[in-house]
C-alpha cells in the first residue's frame, strides 16, 4: 500500500513538473520563456518553490495551482514589456528635431578651426557654400574641388556660366557605390550657391546644389568672407563665426536688429579695437566683408561691414557694375585718389606663376584712373594704362563716383643730362653727385622695395658713394628697380677690376652695386628669372662722370605681350 501511495505521488510530481514548461514554451508566453532562460537562477527559485508546494499539498491542489502562477507571470511580463515598447518610440521620435532642425540651423556643429588656414583668403568670386555636415565633391572647369563641412570657396569663372557637376554623395565615397553619381548644374558668374541635404529639400539625393535664398523671417544669416575668424555681437550675445562659414540668428521679426562689428586702429604691432553698430535687416543673407586703409601716423584703419547678398524675397542684391582686372605688371599702386600726387594706401601683387588681380567699380573724369572695390582699399585708384593692366567685362558700364577727384597734370620729363667733366683733378673728397636719369613713366612708378608699379621704379634717393673716382675714370651704380632678382651682366672690357671673372652680379629688389669703369661706350645685359625676361642695352659715360642706372622690365607698348628692359 505504501509502494502504491509513493508511486502515486511522485507521478503527481512528475506532472506537476512538466506542466509549467508546457504553458511556458506555448506560443503565447513568449516573453516568460525567455526571462526564464535568461535567468536559470529565477527559473530554479520558481521549480524549487513549486515542488515546496507540492510536497505540502495533495496532488490534484498543485497541478491548479502551478497552472496559474505562469498566468500571472505572463501578465507580469507582458507590463514590463510595454515600457520596453515605449522606451523605443521616444528614441525614434527625438531624432526627428534633429532631422528637422538641420535645414534650419545647419552651423550649429562649428567648423574645424584646424582647417583655418585653408579658408584663409578673402571669399569672392562665384562662391559654393557648404551647407551639410558632410566633406563634398564637385567638378568645375576642369578642376575637382573638395570641400569641408560649413565651408565655402570663391572661383573665378573666366566666362558668363559654367557648368557644374556635383558628386550627389559626401567626398569620402566612390562613384562606383550604389546611388552616387556627378549631377549637372548651370553657374553664373559671381553667383552665390550653396550645397545643401537632398531629404531636407524633399529630393532623393544625398546632396544638391541651389542659389542662396532667404532665410526665415525671424532669422539673419552671415557668412564670412573676410578670410579671418571674426566675431560679432548680435542680441548683447558675442558669436564666434569662422573662416568662409555661414552662422544663422535667430531676431525678433517685428523689432530693430542691431549687430556690432568690429573696428580696428592698428600700429606696428598694436591694435586698439571698439564694436560698431551696423542696422541689418530680418531675413536677410549678409556678407561680413573687410576693408584696410592707411590712417595717419603710419596705422591702418579695419573696418568690418555687413553687405546684402540675398533679400527677404529671395532675390539676390544688387551689386554695383564691376570689372575683373589682371595686372600685366608684378606690382600695382593703389592710391589714394585718381592721380600720381595721391599717395600709396595699398598694393595689389601677383606671383611668380600666377598675375594680380582686381576688381574696379568705376573711373575718374579722365578715365584714366580706376577705381577698386573696399576690399583692397576704401577709395583706392588704380592706373587705367592697358600697358598694365587687362581687364574683363563692360568697362564702359561703369560709373564715375561723385566728387572723384581729377588727377593733377603729368609733368614733362626732364630730359637725359650727363655731368661736364670736371676742368679739375678731383681731390680725394666727396665724389661727385649721381647723376638721375628721368625715364619718361607711361604709368605710375614706385620704389622697388616699397612695391612697383607697372614693373617700373622712381629713383629712390640712396647713399651717394664715398669712393672717389681715379683721374680718366669712370664710376656707375646699378639698382634693381624691379620686384624680383634680376642678374647684370657687364663685359671685363668696360670694367678695371679683376675681381669678379665672371662678370656677373645677381640683385635682390632694392640692391645695387657700384662698377669702375672706363669711359665710352658701355654694354650691358640684364636678365631676371620672372618669366624668362632679358635685355641688351648701352650708354655712353664720359671720363670722371658717375651714372646711376636704375633696372626695370615694362610691357612692349606694341600690344605683343613681349617685355622690354628700361633704364
Amino acid at each position: 500500500m505504501h509502494r502504491i501511495l509513493i508511486i502515486l505521488v511522485l507521478a503527481a510530481v512528475a506532472v506537476a513538473l512538466v506542466q509549467p514548461v508546457t504553458v511556458m514554451a506555448g506560443s503565447d508566453q513568449p516573453a516568460l520563456l525567455r526571462a526564464s532562460l535568461a535567468s536559470p537562477e529565477r527559473a530554479a527559485g520558481i521549480l524549487i518553490a513549486q515542488q515546496g508546494n507540492l510536497q505540502q499539498d495533495r496532488p490534484t491542489t498543485p497541478v491548479q495551482q502551478i497552472s496559474t502562477p505562469p498566468i500571472t507571470a505572463t501578465a507580469t511580463i507582458t507590463s514590463v514589456g510595454a515600457p520596453i515598447t515605449a522606451t523605443a518610440v521616444p528614441a525614434v521620435a527625438a531624432a526627428e528635431p534633429v532631422t528637422a532642425t538641420e535645414p534650419v540651423s545647419p552651423t550649429a556643429a562649428a567648423a574645424d578651426p584646424a582647417r583655418d588656414d585653408v579658408y584663409s583668403g578673402v571669399l569672392e568670386g562665384t562662391i559654393i557654400a557648404n551647407r551639410t555636415q558632410s566633406p563634398v565633391r564637385f567638378f568645375v572647369e576642369g578642376q575637382t574641388f573638395e570641400l569641408d563641412p560649413l565651408r565655402a570657396i570663391g572661383i573665378s569663372l573666366p566666362r558668363a556660366t559654367a557648368v557644374l557637376n556635383l558628386f550627389n554623395c559626401e567626398a569620402t565615397k566612390s562613384d562606383t557605390d550604389a546611388g552616387c553619381f556627378w549631377d549637372p548644374y548651370l553657374l553664373t558668374q559671381d553667383g552665390f550657391y550653396e550645397v545643401i541635404s537632398g531629404p531636407a529639400a524633399g529630393q532623393l539625393v544625398a546632396l544638391s546644389l541651389r542659389a542662396a535664398g532667404a532665410p526665415p523671417a525671424n532669422q539673419i544669416w552671415i557668412q564670412n568672407r573676410t578670410g579671418e575668424r571674426e566675431s560679432v555681437i548680435v542680441n548683447n550675445e558675442m558669436f564666434e563665426i569662422p573662416t568662409s562659414s555661414v552662422q544663422e540668428f535667430s531676431v525678433d521679426p517685428g523689432a530693430p536688429v542691431i549687430v556690432q562689428v568690429r573696428n580696428c586702429i592698428v600700429a606696428g604691432e598694436q591694435e586698439v579695437c571698439e564694436w560698431a553698430p551696423r542696422g541689418v535687416e530680418p531675413a536677410f543673407y549678409y556678407g561680413l566683408v573687410r576693408t584696410e586703409t592707411v590712417g595717419p601716423n603710419n596705422t591702418v584703419l579695419v573696418n568690418l561691414a555687413l553687405e546684402g547678398i540675398v533679400n527677404s524675397s529671395g532675390e539676390t542684391v544688387d551689386q554695383p557694375p564691376q570689372a575683373f582686372c589682371r595686372i600685366k605688371v608684378p606690382t600695382l599702386n593703389v592710391r589714394g585718389g585718381p592721380g600720381l600726387e595721391f599717395a600709396v594706401i595699398a598694393k595689389i601683387r601677383g606671383t611668380e606663376t600666377e598675375p594680380g588681380s582686381v576688381i574696379v567699380t568705376g573711373f575718374d573724369a579722365t578715365r584714366q584712373w580706376l577705381q577698386v572695390t573696399e576690399r583692397v582699399a576704401r577709395d583706392g585708384w588704380i592706373t587705367a594704362n592697358p600697358d598694365f593692366i587687362a581687364c574683363e567685362g563692360d568697362l564702359a558700364s561703369l560709373p564715375v563716383p561723385e566728387g572723384a577727384a581729377a588727377p593733377l597734370p603729368t609733368p614733362t620729363p626732364a630730359p637725359v643730362v650727363d655731368a661736364p667733366a670736371p676742368t679739375a683733378t678731383p681731390q680725394p673728397a666727396p665724389a661727385p653727385a649721381a647723376e638721375t636719369v628721368a625715364e619718361p613713366a607711361p604709368a605710375e612708378a614706385a620704389p622697388a622695395e616699397e612695391g612697383t608699379e607697372g614693373g617700373e621704379a622712381e629713383p629712390a634717393p640712396t647713399e651717394p658713394t664715398t669712393e672717389p673716382i681715379p683721374e680718366g675714370l669712370a664710376r656707375i651704380v646699378i639698382h634693381n628697380g624691379f620686384d624680383f632678382e634680376v642678374r647684370f651682366t657687364l663685359d671685363q672690357k668696360f670694367r678695371v677690376e679683376t675681381d669678379n671673372l665672371s662678370g656677373e652680379w645677381d640683385l635682390q629688389p632694392g640692391d645695387f652695386i657700384s662698377i669702375l669703369v672706363y669711359p665710352g661706350q658701355i654694354a650691358f645685359t640684364t636678365s631676371t628669372p620672372w618669366n624668362g625676361l632679358s635685355g641688351n642695352a648701352d650708354f655712353f659715360i664720359d671720363k670722371n662722370q658717375l651714372r646711376e642706372l636704375w633696372l626695370y622690365f615694362v610691357p612692349d607698348p606694341d600690344g605683343s605681350g613681349r617685355w622690354i628692359l628700361q633704364y
